[in-house]
C-alpha cells in the first residue's frame, strides 16, 4: 500500500485499522444504548406513532429505523474486512466525516442551545451561533397531508438506507476506502443507495418541520452537495483499486436515479 504524501494521509495510515473498528463500533453502540431510555420513556404511552392535529409530531417508529441504521453501522465496523486501499487527504477523510454527521448537527446545536452552560454565556460566540441556527429546529403545526408525505419519505429513505448498509456491511467505511467490491442488493441498480436513501429521508425530516425557513433549505442543499462530491471521491478510489471490473459495473448501474 503506497505511503501518501499529505501529512493527514500519513497520520491516517499510521493508525491501525483495528483502532477505527473499535472506535466506530463503540461510538455507534453507545449511541444506540443511550437511545434505549427514550424507548422506555415514550413507547408505553405513544406506540408506533400518533398525529394530534400537527401541534406535536413524535414519530417513534422513525426513530427505530434510524437507530437500526446506527446499529448496522456498528455491526459493519465489527465485521468489515481490512482496507485494500486506505483513505488519505481532506477529500477522502475530513469531508466524509462532516457529511456523515451533518444531519445530526442541528440536534447537537439544539441540545447546546438548551444547556444551562449556554444560558450563562448567551452573549458569547456559542450563544450567537445557536441563536442564529434556531430556525433549523423551530417547530410549528403540520397538516395531515404534509405529515403523511414526510412520514412516507422518512420511512422509504430509511428502509433503503438499512438495505444498503446491510449489503455493504463488510465493506462499510465512513471515509473513502476500498475493501470488497459490492454489486448485489440495491447496488445492482444504484451505485450509492445509502446516499439516495439519506436524501429522501432527510427531505422528509425537513418537510415535517414548520414554519418553512430558507436556512433549512440551504442546510439540506449543503448536505446533498457534500454527499454528491463524496460519492465522486469514493468512485475515484474504487476505480483506482478495482479497475476494469468497477468500470463494467459502473456502466450498467445508475449513479443516482
Amino acid at each position: 500500500m503506497p505511503v501518501p504524501r499529505s501529512p493527514l494521509g500519513r497520520i491516517w495510515h499510521g493508525i491501525p485499522d483495528v483502532v477505527f473498528r473499535v472506535l466506530g463500533a463503540g461510538f455507534f453502540l453507545a449511541y444506540v444504548a443511550f437511545r434505549v431510555r427514550y424507548y422506555l420513556a415514550h413507547w408505553p404511552f405513544l406506540g408506533l406513532f400518533y398525529y394530534d392535529g400537527g401541534r406535536r409530531v413524535p414519530l417513534p417508529f422513525v426513530h427505530v429505523l434510524v437507530d437500526a441504521t446506527f446499529l448496522l453501522i456498528a455491526i459493519g465496523y465489527l465485521v468489515r474486512t481490512r482496507p485494500r486501499q486506505r483513505a488519505s487527504g481532506i477529500s477522502e477523510v475530513v469531508l466524509p466525516f462532516i457529511a456523515a454527521f451533518w444531519p445530526m448537527m442541528p440536534s447537537a446545536f439544539q441540545w447546546l442551545d438548551r444547556s444551562r452552560w449556554l444560558a450563562e454565556t448567551e452573549s458569547g460566540t456559542a450563544g450567537w451561533v445557536t441563536a442564529w441556527l434556531r430556525p433549523l429546529w423551530a417547530e410549528g403545526e403540520v397538516g395531515p397531508v404534509r405529515f403523511w408525505a414526510a412520514c412516507g419519505a422518512m420511512v422509504f429513505g430509511s428502509v433503503l438506507d438499512l438495505w444498503g448498509y446491510w449489503t455493504l456491511r463488510r465493506s462499510l467505511s465512513i471515509v473513502a476506502e476500498a475493501r470488497e467490491m459490492v454489486t448485489h442488493g440495491p447496488y445492482r441498480w444504484v451505485r450509492h443507495p445509502v446516499y439516495l436513501g439519506q436524501f429522501i429521508a432527510q427531505a422528509g425530516v425537513w418537510l415535517l418541520l414548520r414554519p418553512w425557513h430558507p436556512l433549512r433549505a440551504c442546510y439540506y442543499l449543503i448536505f446533498v452537495l457534500m454527499q454528491l462530491f463524496r460519492a465522486r471521491v469514493e468512485e475515484r478510489v474504487l476505480e483506482r483499486h478495482f479497475g476494469a471490473p468497477f468500470e463494467q459495473w459502473k456502466r450498467r448501474t445508475w449513479w443516482f436515479p
